[in-house]
């Protein structure tokens, strides 16, 4: 009869270098994934900084474009400037140290950019002034919202078509807007919000600019 030797202790050497191996492999792979995160930390910090940064800058500010047509230091010339204007833009003189600007309209970033072009191709010169309001400053980015509401008047009323527009819609629009039980009496946004209220039932061409101008250095103060 023949027996079959089995070598158990070389098995079982076998069998312990096997699992050492395969315990290797993996602290080899988990070393690799987990990597990523130790020796490249910088990568994920920076990633969510970006994210955060991105967050951060859809709060952009809201911008606002004037258009200068002239700048003099006496008013005569200012008020013969400002005649030369084409009569469909609503113009205005702002009076700034002793100097006089001739203004045309107030605007959104987008329009006033357009503005300009029109202005340019027509050979009319004129320079930006540019208004940025942050959207950080609760009372300052409430006013921006006013005003930008009240340029869609304006620019409605640039068109040759429309002789007046009515400011129930807008009045209203501005109460709702408002938190009127917690207003500071004494701040920049009750000025404004009595302003709008006091606004006539309807403005037209003839009396736009003053409004305009209005808005103009409320923004040139609120900067």
């Amino acid at each position: 009869m023949k027996y079959t030797r089995y070598e158990y202790k070389k098995h079982g050497k076998m069998k312990f270098i096997f699992v050492v191996l395969i315990i290797g492999l993996l602290s080899i792979g988990a070393g690799t994934y987990f990597s990523k995160f130790i020796f490249n930390g910088h990568t994920v910090i920076k990633t969510f900084n970006e994210q955060e940064s991105t967050k951060k800058e859809t709060l952009l500010d809201q911008e606002f474009i004037a258009l200068q047509f002239g700048y003099y230091s006496k008013k005569e010339n200012a008020d013969t400037a400002i005649k030369t204007i084409p009569s469909k833009y609503n113009s205005y003189i702002v009076e700034e140290n002793e100097h006089y600007r001739v203004i045309i309209g107030l605007y959104s970033k987008d329009d006033g950019e357009k503005e300009l072009e029109s202005l340019v191709s027509q050979e009319i010169n004129a320079v930006k002034i540019n208004f940025s309001i942050s959207k950080e400053n609760l009372e300052q980015n409430k006013i921006a919202e006013i005003i930008s509401a009240f340029l869609k008047i304006s620019n409605t009323l640039e068109d040759e078509n429309v002789k007046s527009v009515k400011t129930a819609d807008y009045k209203a629009w501005c109460s709702n807007t408002i938190d009127k039980e917690n207003l500071n009496e004494k701040s920049n946004l009750k000025e404004v919000y009595d302003y709008i209220n006091d606004l006539p039932d309807e403005l037209d061409k003839n009396n736009i600019d003053k409004y305009l101008k209005y808005f103009y250095e409320r923004l040139k103060n609120i900067q």
